[in-house]
């Protein structure tokens, strides 16, 4: 198989925008924002699933070999998005298996990450072209559902002894955290 252009990210797979496919969240991410934002400091979340068939089959990238993964990134906002946007609230309630309300969602933020792990969701994708170009550029989730192959709607299962985290203390704690990580950074 030849290689690819340097420029180019898409990657080589079959998919069909008319079938639906079960992604698994393998990775997650939190760092600052690449986007352009008015909020100071702003923290960017990447979700990392890996694509499978509605069968259970992997989805190859034909140009590295390996499963095909797809990223997604979101703000670090838990508040409900507006469609077409997946907002995070909207990805941990497909992942989880029924709607989150806020009191859910305060629970899980210390232990985000170790909540969602492993967990299916069905996906629609959609091809997402360059603006400038109008060459293709990647795929794109374009609606979530949960998994209902799953036997029920897992519990949110919170360790005991965690406490719960405000949005605000949250992103303090991030913010002190890439600081010091900066300053790390900085000193050798």
């Amino acid at each position: 198989m030849p290689p690819r252009d340097p420029k180019s990210f898409a990657p080589v797979v079959e998919l069909d925008e008319a079938e639906k496919y079960r992604l698994r969240l393998d990775e997650y991410e939190e760092g600052p924002s690449q986007f352009k934002t008015k909020i100071k400091n702003a923290l960017m979340l990447t979700y990392k699933f890996n694509v499978h068939h509605m069968d259970g089959t992997p989805v190859i990238d034909e140009s590295t070999g390996e499963i095909f993964q797809i990223w997604h990134f979101t703000n670090d906002s838990t508040r409900p998005s507006k469609p077409p946007y997946v907002g995070s609230r909207e990805l941990a309630s497909a992942l989880i298996g029924r709607a989150l309300d806020d009191d859910d969602i305060r629970s899980m933020i210390p232990v985000w990450e170790e909540t969602l792990i492993g967990k299916t969701a069905i996906a629609d994708l959609s091809k997402v072209f360059d603006r400038d170009t109008g060459e293709f550029k990647r795929w794109g989730i374009v609606r979530l559902l949960p998994d209902r192959a799953r036997k029920a709607p897992e519990p949110v299962n919170i360790p005991q002894g965690v406490p719960s985290e405000t949005p605000a203390q949250r992103r303090a704690r991030l913010e002190a955290e890439l600081a010091a990580a900066e300053e790390e950074d900085t000193a050798i």
